[in-house]
């Protein structure tokens, strides 16, 4: 269980820089010429109409409970049209478990997917041994493509919405400027003409502090749900304890992103301690890398040879696990 446990703190804690990232002076200290330079990056990344990315999360914990996730993509935006069409987008995943982590004997799991005009795309080769050759035997191989519209319109709204409206107000997501007092950020030497600043985190002033420990605990409580309250206490003393470090690569013209690096440590060994009687160390690391590339020039285009099917098709597919509302 102290597996779930790490992973939930992660979670967290991921959700927690996520909101660091568009706050609206993430400055920790520096003066004016790099704040200016660092406060300007959601903006700066937001008016973008194509980029392309390479994400690789790095998640190492007790018991051998590794886990790799690398994402690499890009995308082109149309702002003259509609978001659906208007917007190209591939998008290569692939998730690596260790063998405590790992259910069904899946270790391995690879995803290729595509968007261009409205199409969405699925690679079926590369899925299918993860599903224990389900596309192959009903003969579905290769690149296979759904017009998107038919399906999305008849959609209620509030199913793509609702999810993310909800984990945001749960995890009180709406202000993270009292975070501000425990970030500190210093500039340091650049490399190959862009600025490198340096970012760390007092999680333990940030637990002292009444608003903040109260936001962590109730997102806590909102994802263990039935937790009690001494286990949500080991929790928190956990993330009292841990170091938060980022590397953080700026162009100093644009503002705009080239990299990140982010480094998590923690001990869950209190955990293992109070709740399963194992008095031993039970460290863990999160290590996020992303990189950013060909700042409005990366192109993305329609896989070749792909089969194009109907909404029905993918209801066909898909029926056991989806239910789409297809006329």
């Amino acid at each position: 269980m102290h597996r779930i446990r790490a992973l939930v703190t992660t979670f967290l804690l991921l959700t927690l820089l996520i909101g660091l990232l568009h706050a609206q002076d993430p400055c920790g200290g520096l003066d004016a010429e790099d704040c200016a330079i660092l406060s300007g990056v959601p903006s700066a990344m937001t008016a973008l109409n194509a980029a392309r990315f390479d994400l690789t999360l790095d998640f190492s914990g007790p018991e051998a409970a590794n886990a790799t996730l690398t994402l690499d993509g890009a995308y082109q935006l149309d702002t003259s049209t509609a978001l659906l069409t208007g917007l190209d987008s591939e998008l290569n995943l692939t998730l690596t478990l260790s063998e405590a982590l790992s259910s069904f004997g899946i270790s391995d799991v690879t995803l290729n997917l595509a968007l261009v005009d409205g199409i969405g795309y699925l690679n079926f080769d590369t899925l299918d041994p993860a599903t224990g050759g389900m596309f192959s035997a009903g003969g579905y191989t290769g690149w296979g493509g759904i017009e998107l519209m038919p399906i999305v319109s008849e959609m209620d709204p509030m199913i793509l919405t609702q999810p993310l409206t909800s984990l945001t107000q749960t995890l009180s997501l709406d202000s993270f400027a009292d975070v501000q007092p425990y970030l500190t950020i210093t500039r340091t030497a650049d490399q190959n003409g862009l600025a490198v600043f340096e970012a760390s985190f007092d999680t333990n002033a940030m637990m002292d502090d009444p608003v903040l420990a109260l936001r962590f605990r109730d997102g806590l409580l909102a994802v263990l749900g039935s937790a009690g309250q001494d286990e949500i206490d080991l929790m928190m003393d956990v993330f009292r304890n841990s170091t938060i470090s980022a590397l953080i690569r700026v162009d100093p013209a644009t503002s705009q992103l080239h990299g990140l690096e982010l480094t998590w440590n923690a001990d869950f060994g209190n955990i293992l301690s109070a709740m399963e009687g194992v008095d031993a160390p039970a460290p863990v690391t999160l290590t996020v890398t992303l990189n950013v590339s060909e700042f409005d020039s990366a192109s993305v285009t329609a896989p070749e040879n792909a089969s194009i099917g109907t909404p029905e098709d993918l209801q066909n597919l898909f029926g056991p696990f989806f239910s789409f509302g297809v006329n």
